[in-house]
């Protein structure tokens, strides 16, 4: 499963009074709590099975504001902190996370588009945010109704955190009424992805998601749960042989202010 810009000015000596019809910029708090368990058979590398936890949780403030028939976002990751039993060997990059800043666009589907940072040192960070704002802006069918059901192809690529990468997905999506005028969506999605490090590992592999999320009328994420699993096949270049990885993961999301 996981943004064009907005920015903050300071002006000093002026007043400005708000104009009736224009929105106002609306300032959203959630929680996003992640596990995600890697089984790694490394036997191509002389050794057995390894197993990797990683749990945290997530506090981002969200700054949305209508522009050109969907919303410009900025990001903020304000406190990321994983759970006792995360492998501290691969929990820098996400605690690194903290403060990242991002900006992008929502589109009239919800879709986030070109998330990014105008910070180039954020590189890893921003891996890190973008797959969190992502997975508050699921695309779906601009016009959904309760009632409605449809599926969705999609490719996407992303260059942003350790390596590029590439992702195909067909997703089923159902639509339903939900609590306080939102909707609520039930997908199911395949997937294959395949992408790369900079330390000459690739993979690829395929995976499947199951979720559940409500959005308001605003198109404003209210609550989710994610659940996925893949099959990944990593390639070492020190190595003749593959090795299997597999992934469990589920998110939960909640809209806290």
């Amino acid at each position: 499963m996981l943004p064009r810009s907005l920015t903050l000015a300071a002006f000093a000596g002026a007043m400005f009074l708000p104009v009736p019809g224009i929105a106002k910029p609306v300032t959203l708090k959630y929680r996003i709590a992640q596990t995600t368990e890697q089984t790694v058979d490394a036997t191509a590398a002389g050794q057995g099975e390894q197993k990797v936890r990683i749990g945290y949780v997530a506090f981002l403030t969200v700054v949305a504001d209508d522009s050109a028939g969907g919303k410009s976002v900025r990001a903020t990751l304000d406190s990321i902190s994983t759970d006792s039993t995360a492998d501290p060997n691969f929990t820098g990059p996400i605690l690194a996370a903290k403060g990242a800043t991002g900006t992008g666009y929502v589109d009239a589907s919800g879709k986030l588009n070109g998330f990014e940072s105008a910070d180039t040192a954020q590189a890893i960070p921003m891996g890190t945010l973008r797959g969190l704002v992502s997975s508050l802006f699921p695309k779906v069918k601009a016009t959904a109704k309760a009632g409605d059901s449809w599926t969705d192809t999609t490719e996407t690529t992303d260059s942003v955190g350790p390596g590029p990468s590439t992702r195909r997905a067909v997703t089923s999506y159902k639509a339903s009424a939900g609590a306080a005028k939102a909707l609520k969506y039930d997908l199911t999605s395949s997937y294959s992805i395949a992408g790369s490090a900079p330390n000459g590992v690739v993979y690829e592999g395929n995976g499947r998601n199951v979720a559940t999320f409500q959005r308001s009328e605003d198109g404003y994420m209210v609550d989710g749960t994610f659940n996925d699993n893949s099959d990944l096949s990593l390639t070492h270049p020190s190595l003749s042989e593959p090795m299997p990885v597999a992934n469990v993961s589920t998110v939960s999301i909640a809209l806290v202010k």
